[in-house]
């Protein structure tokens, strides 16, 4: 034991000898170490070497002698002007071989900097504050002539402490800027060359290599794990797997092949399969990101990134970006469209035609075998991007709408059902799908649609609406020539187009305008304005809801253009056939222009105008209307006081009429206004009591109970329930009158005017011919009489009342 103790001091005691002796010979050569030092940089390299102080410590790298600088600065001697440091540290650190440093060599194998800058820059004349090679022209003047006593490097260790690399070429405006804490680099020397692993914290300010391409990893926290190997023949760096490069929290892993030899070229590979696309593209460069920025996925992807460059080169990097997705979800586009489950393979492809270096103008990235959904409809498709500079999207594909799977704004409310199918391409520029243009020039959209009973309704107890049939969307728009509108009133062929209707599905505020050719058959407009089926559809009694809830005051984004012609019209008892005419809608107005139909055995035309669903107003011509069959399809203009029963005869008219509507369509009585210049011919007043009473108050023993007019020319005006009556000359076949003036009330009390001539009552028992004399009833002697009463009780007195 004792002997132990013994050889234990014994070693102890060798021990210090050795570090004392080492240390007292580091002390007594500091001073040669810095001359020996500066004379080395200043004889091969051409560079000042200056420090403030030094210190040595035996045990900050131990078993190595450690000599410290402190505020250490080196500068070029060669064509460096402005007389520029492109290194300066607040201490770095140098560590000897022990043994050898006895033995008189200054070996040095670690180096160690903490708040170390180095900036290299290179001017606009090409010179550069960084030149370390001696020139042929530069002489003697700066070499030592002693080269016997020098410093030598045999790195084994590189530590760097918040240390920043600045590289800055205003020639090609180039830069590189790096921050590394707390980064290490250990080092295996062979005689071929070295082994070395790099691991470190790297704060990455920005890689800029091509000025309009921008900057590459801008502000990226970034971990290094790298296997690296120098050979020294080839003049070559290799990172070799299983390297990995972790950027904000994503894991890269790396390989690498960098040529410092006479190609100057270096090749990056990396991959991640569990890559975000989004944070990946913050890493390229702003022409690559602005490419990738209509693309926003929100899963993982497999990505393997290839780069090849030159060194110090104003070239584009080669780049080769290979990517696979499985299920997984992306919007594009500020519109945000959605995709869904979507499944793809893609490539990115920046090279020129000989395939050395990149090429952004002819760049490319295709996305093969993508299928997914679309809006939540099975889709597809091939997706590519060209030209990165300026990037034009393309995709082609194919597209299976099921309308109950829609989910724009307009189907929250609604149902739809039926199918269709669409063949779609667009192509234009990647940055019009995050601006106000999308849709605009020179984007080209294109799609075939094939419609399979696409149907409509608000409600399962409202009106159905299916197409069927092609169209065609460009663009905004949509074309078609042979669709079929089916409803409960009929079928409609529609050809033409409606603006804007792709862009309104997609929430642009752009105002949809139909312009349409329409043909049908036989339309039953009943079902439009049947009160159960109104109230099926949602339209109740809007006196009780709030304004902006009434049908009235519903907006609609559209404008309409109708040509319509239909062989048969139905509206209540009114038939209409051969109907022709023009229909718009826009601001809430729906106009009717040039409108011609035959009815009741003659023709109407005229044009007319709804206002909000509230106000109408027409003007209207007919001619040869069969009076009975008028009175009878209208429901007596919703009068009782002249039945259809009551009168026959052949109408024509010019009319101009205007009302306010209720629910239902229902005019309201007290609103309506009109202006009446009416011809009836072949008239007859059958069984019409008023007229039957005047028997058996004046013209006794004549049977009026058919009375035939002769023709009959009046004008009328009507305001709400009350027609006024100006001056008309009857001429029947049994009695002739005047109607001297008047007003008829259809809901209160009427007051009518009447001159029955002297002449009529001389005649007993015999027809009269049913002519007009032409002469005005101020002209014209006779009896006075007045009918004055409710419509169903008008009763005759003699002499006139005033009208009030």
């Amino acid at each position: 034991m004792k002997l132990v103790k013994r050889a234990t001091l014994i070693l102890l005691g060798l021990l210090f000898l050795l570090i004392s002796s080492a240390y007292i010979l580091v002390i007594s050569n500091k001073k040669v170490l810095q001359e020996r030092l500066s004379n080395e940089l200043k004889s091969k390299y051409g560079l000042k070497f200056e420090v403030d102080k030094i210190q040595v410590s035996f045990f900050e790298n131990w078993p190595r002698t450690s000599v410290r600088f402190t505020n250490v600065r080196i500068q070029s001697l060669l064509h460096n002007p402005q007389n520029r440091e492109f290194f300066n540290a607040r201490s770095m650190s140098l560590s000897f071989n022990l043994r050898r440093m006895l033995g008189g060599e200054f070996i040095v194998s670690y180096i160690g900097l903490k708040d170390a800058r180095i900036d290299l820059i290179r001017l606009e004349n090409g010179t550069s504050n960084f030149e370390i090679f001696k020139k042929s022209n530069q002489g003697d003047s700066l070499l030592s002539k002693d080269t016997a006593n020098t410093v030598v490097f045999e790195i084994e260790n590189l530590k760097l402490e918040n240390t920043s690399f600045n590289f800055t070429n205003r020639q090609k405006k180039q830069r590189i800027a790096i921050n590394l804490f707390n980064t290490a680099l250990r080092i295996r020397n062979y005689s071929d060359g070295a082994r070395a692993r790099l691991v470190g914290n790297v704060h990455v300010l920005g890689l800029l290599f091509n000025p309009k391409n921008g900057v590459f990893l801008k502000n990226k926290e970034t971990q290094l794990n790298l296997d690296l190997a120098y050979f020294k023949a080839t003049k070559t760096i290799c990172v070799f797997p299983p390297s990995t490069i972790k950027i904000e929290d994503e894991i890269y892993r790396v390989a690498s092949l960098i040529d410092v030899g006479e190609k100057q070229r270096f090749a990056l590979i990396v991959e991640n399969k569990t890559c975000s696309v989004s944070k990946a593209a913050e890493l390229l460069a702003p022409n690559i990101k602005k490419a990738l920025s209509a693309f926003v996925l929100k899963n993982t992807i497999d990505v393997r990134f290839v780069l090849v460059s030159s060194i110090g080169r104003k070239k584009e990097p080669f780049l080769l970006v290979d990517v696979m997705a499985q299920h997984i979800a992306l919007e594009l586009g500020k519109k945000k469209i959605p995709f869904t489950d979507l499944s793809f393979k893609g490539r990115l492809l920046s090279s020129d035609s000989n395939g050395t270096k990149g090429n952004s103008e002819t760049a490319a990235i295709s996305f093969a075998q993508v299928t997914g959904n679309i809006l939540d409809l099975p889709m597809r498709a091939s997706v590519n991007v060209t030209n990165l500079k300026a990037p034009i999207l393309e995709i082609h594909g194919n597209l299976l709408i099921e309308a109950s799977r829609l989910k724009f704004k307009e189907t929250k409310h609604i149902i739809l059902s039926g199918s269709a199918k669409a063949q779609i391409s667009f192509q234009g520029p990647a940055k019009q799908l995050n601006d106000g243009r999308f849709l605009d020039e020179p984007m080209k959209f294109l799609a075939d649609v094939d419609m399979h009973n696409f149907t409509y309704r608000k409600n399962n107890k409202s009106e159905p609406y299916s197409i069927n049939g092609k169209a065609t969307a460009r663009n905004k728009d949509v074309y078609f020539e042979n669709l079929i509108l089916t409803s409960r009133a009929g079928k409609i062929a529609l050809k033409g187009r409606v603006e804007n209707f792709v862009s309104y599905l997609f929430n642009k505020k752009d105002v949809m305008k139909f312009d349409l050719v329409a043909k049908a058959g036989t339309l039953d407009l009943n079902s439009f304005f049947n009160p159960d089926k109104l109230e099926a559809a949602g339209v109740t009694d809007t006196k009780r809801l709030p304004d902006k809830q009434k049908p009235g005051n519903i907006k609609y984004d559209m404008e309409l253009k109708v040509q319509l012609a239909a062989n048969k019209i139905l509206f209540k008892k009114f038939v209409a056939e051969k109907v022709n005419g023009n229909v718009t809608y826009k601001d809430e107005v729906w106009s009717f222009s040039s409108i011609k139909l035959n009815t009741c055995n003659g023709r109407i035309s005229g044009a007319a105008k709804l206002v909000d669903l509230k106000h109408i107003s027409a003007d209207i011509s007919a001619m040869d209307l069969n009076i009975n069959t008028l009175f009878t399809q209208c429901d007596n203009f919703g009068q009782e006081a002249v039945q259809s029963e009551n009168i026959k005869g052949n109408l024509s008219l010019n009319a101009k009429f205007k009302t306010d509507l209720e629910p239902g369509m229902k005019i309201a009585g007290e609103s309506m206004w009109g202006e009446v210049d009416l011809k009836l011919k072949a008239g007859h007043l059958i069984n019409f009591e008023p007229i039957q009473n005047l028997s058996r108050f004046l013209v006794l023993n004549r049977n009026l109970d058919d009375v035939e007019f002769s023709e009959l020319n009046e004008t009328f005006r009507l305001k709400g329930y009350v027609m006024e009556i100006d001056e008309l000359e009857i001429s029947s076949n049994l009695l002739n009158l005047y109607v001297v003036n008047g007003v008829y009330d259809f809901k209160g009390v009427s007051n009518i005017n009447v001159l029955v001539p002297w002449s009529n009552l001389k005649t007993k028992n015999r027809l009269l011919s049913p002519k007009n004399t032409g002469k005005s009833a101020q002209s014209t002697r006779g009896l006075k009489l007045n009918f004055q009463g409710p419509k169903k009780n008008l009763k005759i007195s003699f002499g006139h009342k005033e009208l009030k």
